[in-house]
């Protein structure tokens, strides 16, 4: 007896991870009731007519290179299409969020993480200095700094009461 196949299933590739990946990626611009609905579809953010039908997003970003990679937009505000999407880790898909604060240090512009990648310093002590008030520049710099040659700021002031 011969079984009826369904259409969407054709391409044999229902249990891979780039199924997965597509199937979720379509729920979160299409469906109300997905969770994340509200950050993709719900700001506009769509798929393209191309990539509706599953073979054709796989013939475009094909096989993704690692587990580590999941589909990222480059451009946070545009659609998932060809021209906007690429297989990226979990670290630089963080450096490509919308709400990173972008800096320039030394001639670059980067999310704090990346320069202080690129400077050799520790994230987390460059973040705790400019929480304090100190200034990028003032932040950056590599090793023990004292506490009292970070600018007095109103809310220094209110820590010490």
């Amino acid at each position: 007896m011969e079984t009826k196949k369904h259409h969407q299933y054709k391409h044999g590739q229902r249990k891979s991870s780039e199924y997965r990946i597509w199937r979720h990626m379509r729920t979160r611009c299409e469906n109300t009731n997905s969770p994340a609905y509200k950050w993709y579809g719900g700001k506009g953010i769509k798929v393209c007519d191309r990539w509706l039908e599953f073979k054709n997003f796989f013939e475009d970003m094909g096989k993704r290179p690692s587990p580590r990679h999941s589909i990222d937009r480059i451009n946070v505000e545009g659609d998932y299409e060809l021209s906007n999407c690429r297989w990226a880790t979990m670290k630089t898909q963080q450096r490509n969020r919308s709400n990173n604060v972008i800096y320039t240090f030394k001639g670059v512009t980067a999310s704090l993480a990346e320069l202080c990648e690129l400077n050799n310093c520790k994230y987390k002590t460059v973040h705790m200095r400019m929480s304090k008030g100190a200034s990028i520049d003032e932040a950056m710099v590599q090793g023990r700094v004292a506490y009292r040659t970070l600018p007095v700021t109103i809310e220094r002031l209110l820590e010490c009461k």
